[in-house]
């Protein structure tokens, strides 16, 4: 995952989560927020294989499934590993079980040198 504009990013991910959980979180508290959640995400082995694309679509099927009605780091902590769980099924489904590319939502197969 790129640094460049991360940060900037992810307040935008954690803001836009705020809103449509109803929520009226300061812009303080987020941008401490997004702080954390950006050196976690660069820092963070578990996260390395991430795109932002992904941690994107953590947050917009975090907020939908309405399980966790917190902004909160162990939220979005949640919402991420859910997602790349999400990730590792498909990414079996298409290596273990041949499952076509064109039936996966999530998992993208990387172009490898043979």
């Amino acid at each position: 995952m790129k640094s460049d504009n991360l940060k900037e990013d992810i307040l935008g991910l954690i803001a836009h989560a705020s809103f449509e959980l109803g929520f009226k979180t300061d812009a303080e508290t987020m941008a401490g927020m997004s702080v954390i959640l950006t050196e976690d995400l660069l820092n963070e082995r578990c996260f390395r294989s991430l795109s932002f694309e992904d941690i994107k679509i953590a947050f917009k099927l975090g907020v939908r499934n309405g399980k966790e009605n917190f902004i909160s780091i162990p939220t979005f902590y949640k919402w991420i590993k859910e997602h790349k769980q999400r990730i590792a099924e498909e990414e079996h489904s298409y290596y273990e079980l041949n499952c076509p590319e064109k039936d996966l939502l999530y998992f993208k197969p990387k172009k490898l040198l043979k």
